[in-house]
């Protein structure tokens, strides 16, 4: 397998992460909602389809945790965050969620994300990986701006979006959460 692996997130893994998440991810998690991030991705991780991605090396902490919330038999919604030494990984960690994304296509053909209109570097993943922003939503207790992205299976229809290969894997399974 490649440098890079994706398992099934614990919530050691989130705690891991929330002690190293960026700074700007953590502004994102906790202006949209009021809570500490601790609470939310302990949360998350816990009733998601939730999945951690790190170095292929015995007891590497993760660099992004990433799962997907179901809304609907045909609609999901993905939510993520990444440690500060993620940026160091971008694209192998893209190769890495791109290949898990043809997994969620087929369990959600449409999905949406909501990004921080500050978080740049958050905006521009999602964009990669074949979002598109379709409006911006006031959000959070402060009413602050947020992307909404939505997205569906037949982004990889167009060969530009195919930007690594698009090889194809499977997501591991969690037994929790939709979309597992």
């Amino acid at each position: 397998m490649g440098r890079y692996r994706m398992r099934a997130a614990t919530v050691a893994d989130a705690l891991s992460l929330c002690r190293r998440v960026r700074p700007v991810d953590r502004r994102e998690w906790e202006d949209a909602t009021g809570l500490k991030i601790e609470e939310q991705m302990v949360g998350a991780v816990s009733a998601s389809a939730a999945f951690a991605i790190h170095e292929d090396r015995p007891g590497a902490p993760p660099l992004v945790i990433w799962g997907v919330d179901f809304v609907s038999n045909h609609l999901g919604q993905v939510w993520m965050a990444a440690t500060t030494d993620a940026i160091h990984h971008a694209i192998h960690l893209h190769e890495t969620m791109e290949e898990a994304l043809f997994i969620l296509d087929a369990a959600y053909p449409h999905s949406v994300a909501y990004a921080d209109a500050r978080n740049h570097v958050h905006l521009h993943w999602l964009e990669r990986l074949g979002w598109s922003a379709k409006q911006t939503v006031q959000t959070g207790p402060k009413g602050l701006p947020y992307i909404q992205f939505e997205r569906s299976a037949d982004v990889w229809s167009n060969p530009r979006r195919r930007l690594y290969g698009g090889r194809r894997g499977k997501l591991p399974r969690t037994g929790t959460g939709s979309a597992s």
